[in-house]
């Protein structure tokens, strides 16, 4: 048994603690099937249960919803749906479900995600941070990005040098101007050698 330490507004939500520690972030609505107050005693493992019937399929709907809009990680999913209230338990089982659909897979999701800010033309190292970001392993991220082809890369970085270096002012000194433009493309994710090479290639005569 365990005893109800608070049970407090957050948000859209009603968090219950309890005396272990636990927090449980509900919809009032589910609570009108369980109510509770402060010092109340309650079984841990049966309301446990209650919450993740109610919690699962809640979060196996706003994560289609998700998917709907754009692909997902399975750590982005899990994360939004934690940062929502959702019990851990309850999004692990929506990731698990997720994937067995085959609605959610890392790997594809990877290649969907170079794809898309490569042609958005963001250079590796920057594409291999997001990926990191999104709870993708360092294995994955960095096979992925090093499959990158070169060529193209360096066009994108062209076609991004063209453009800061186009903005040069009469008289304006042009080493700053490259100089300039290099730290730009690292910003973006380029590596030094690319910036450099594209920033040559936008300057030569």
């Amino acid at each position: 048994m365990a005893r109800v330490s608070s049970v407090t507004e957050v948000r859209y939500r009603v968090c219950v603690e309890l005396d272990s520690g636990q927090r449980y972030y509900l919809k009032r609505s589910d609570l009108s099937g369980y109510p509770l107050e402060v010092n109340a005693e309650v079984d841990e493992d049966a309301f446990h249960r209650y919450v993740l019937a109610r919690q699962y399929p809640e979060g196996l709907e706003k994560a289609v919803a998700m998917l709907a809009v754009r692909a997902c990680s399975r750590e982005e999913i899990r994360r939004k749906l934690t940062g929502r209230g959702i019990c851990e338990e309850a999004a692990d089982l929506v990731v698990y479900k997720l994937e067995k659909e085959g609605l959610l897979n890392d790997r594809e999701f990877t290649e969907q995600w170079v794809r898309y800010r490569s042609g958005s033309k963001y250079g590796g190292k920057r594409i291999y941070r997001e990926l990191r970001m999104k709870g993708i392993d360092e294995e994955t991220a960095a096979e992925a990005v090093e499959g990158l082809d070169e060529e193209e890369t360096l066009e994108n970085a062209v076609s991004l040098a063209r453009k800061v270096i186009g903005r040069r002012k009469p008289g304006e000194d042009l080493w700053k101007v490259k100089q300039k433009a290099m730290q730009s493309l690292v910003r973006r994710g380029y590596d030094w050698d690319t910036a450099r090479k594209a920033c040559d290639k936008v300057t030569e005569k």
